[in-house]
């Protein structure tokens, strides 16, 4: 994450710290209702369009009934249905354009039963959270690893969320660059096509001065706005496919299962359902708790065949030829042109609401950059964090496959392995059974072995790709 790994490791041993240690009273009153409600070990799920709807519960919950260190009563104040919105929204996200070509690497039949097997293991992983959860009176991920483990890991879960976080803000600038380039190159009939280097460097030189605000309140209605963005541009994918479907039939050269490259498939699908983070503040928020797991299971059953069709549809569509963003697979036209310039907008928009949390956690830790005498100090260190995720960008070729790496290592380890591991080693096994333990073995064995497989053959391709020469 930074060029120093004695820096680095200093910022991340801060940021792990109990929540006891954060000094409250130095954050603005929006901020402390974020840092009460979701902790850090919720940030790394906030990608395109999970943080303003945790954010609203804060809002609906009231920062008055939330616990603070000196142990308030529980309390929270959001309806079955907001919470049941929260809970879709917090896994729809940029990953879902890539689900045709993760289909592809599985194969048009395997891929979307996969894509349903994932999202069943991940609301059994998501359900034993929240039956642990009830158990502890716990009300995030890092404080129930704390509690039935101990206090490393919570930094285990510390450090895999700030991983992925850190991963899914390189990806966002990867995404802005890939589409803008793209579409300036085709609005201009390849007369003005600018650099990788050249649209990376604009994008940063722009975010950089939303990513030195010391509140959220200003990005708030272009991040809502990004909601309905995102439900275009699927309505557009979609159209376009059933369009192509209806034209020219199905693509030549499908395969029904690609065994050959369903490792790759596996670290992609698991990605998609990176929103386990915000399971337990989002049940904390409700009214009334005791109705989450019902919302989950219809949650996850919508979300599974949305996202097994919306791949399936892709990938039958455009076949061999599916890249790893769906969006340069489908006619190109103004339409489309704005779509994408309009997306890569949310995306803009939310790339430092999802850093904005580390940033002020680590503040907060860190008397050197809390000294409001001495700003420049935080400044250099967000723009430090920026400028990196453009450097790292830069040098990955292959969206998809970024992706595929982040899901199968950080993922696949807090989507299956943890909470299995937790109930495993839960203190009251009142209700332990041989055939539960199995159960929590095999989950562990297979987030394990299917998460080293998958990195191992995603990085390979990856490095590949890194080799080949660019296409123009």
């Amino acid at each position: 994450m930074m060029d120093d790994d004695g820096a680095s490791g200093t910022v991340v041993g801060a940021v792990m710290d109990d929540m006891e240690d954060i000094d409250l009273q130095s954050l603005d009153d929006e901020t402390q209702r974020f840092v009460l409600e979701t902790h850090l070990e919720n940030i790394g799920f906030m990608d395109f369009l999970g943080f303003e709807l945790a954010s609203l519960s804060s809002q609906h919950s009231g920062f008055n009934s939330l616990p603070n260190v000196a142990g308030r009563a529980r309390g929270g104040g959001m309806g079955n249905g907001s919470a049941f919105v929260t809970t879709m929204k917090s896994f729809i996200g940029m990953g879902i354009l890539t689900l045709p070509f993760a289909t592809a690497k599985g194969g048009l039949i395997l891929g979307p039963v996969g894509l349903v097997c994932v999202a069943a293991l991940s609301h059994h992983c998501m359900g034993l959270l929240v039956k642990l959860a009830t158990r502890t009176s716990t009300r995030s991920f890092g404080a129930l690893a704390s509690a039935i483990l101990g206090r490393r890991a919570k930094i285990l879960v510390d450090v895999c969320l700030v991983l992925t976080q850190y991963g899914f803000a390189i990806a966002d600038i990867i995404f802005i660059v890939e589409n803008v380039r793209d579409v300036i190159c085709w609005e201009t009939n390849q007369s003005a096509c600018p650099g990788k280097v050249a649209v990376c460097a604009g994008t940063l030189i722009c975010v950089l001065p939303f990513t030195w605000l010391r509140s959220l309140q200003v990005l708030t209605v272009p991040v809502l706005m990004s909601n309905v963005v995102l439900l275009c541009g699927i309505s557009w994918v979609y159209y376009c496919c059933f369009v192509q479907l209806g034209t020219y039939g199905m693509a030549s050269g499908i395969k029904s299962f690609n065994w050959a490259e369903f490792p790759i498939f596996f670290g992609c699908a698991v990605f998609s359902f990176e929103g386990i983070g915000l399971i337990l503040p989002i049940q904390f928020a409700m009214q009334q708790p005791g109705h989450f797991p019902k919302l989950l299971q219809r949650a996850m059953l919508i979300l599974g065949t949305l996202f097994a069709s919306f791949g399936m549809c892709g990938y039958a569509a455009y076949g061999l030829e599916t890249k790893d963003m769906i969006t340069f697979n489908i006619p190109q036209n103004k339409i489309t042109s704005f779509l994408r310039l309009f997306y890569c907008l949310g995306v803009f928009f939310t790339y430092p609401v999802m850093l904005f949390p580390l940033y002020q956690i680590t503040e907060a830790k860190l008397r050197c950059l809390r000294d409001q005498r001495f700003c420049w100090r935080s400044i250099l260190f967000r723009s430090g964090l920026v400028i990196m995720t453009g450097v790292i960008g830069l040098q990955i070729p292959h969206f998809g496959l970024f992706l595929g790496i982040i899901g199968s290592l950080a993922c696949s380890m807090l989507a299956f392995v943890l909470p299995a591991l937790l109930h495993f080693r839960r203190k009251d096994r009142g209700d332990a059974s041989r055939g539960g333990d199995v159960k929590d073995l095999s989950i562990i064995a297979f987030g394990v072995v299917g998460g080293l497989v998958s990195f191992s053959v995603t990085l390979r391709d990856l490095i590949s790709a890194m080799g080949e020469p660019e296409v123009t």
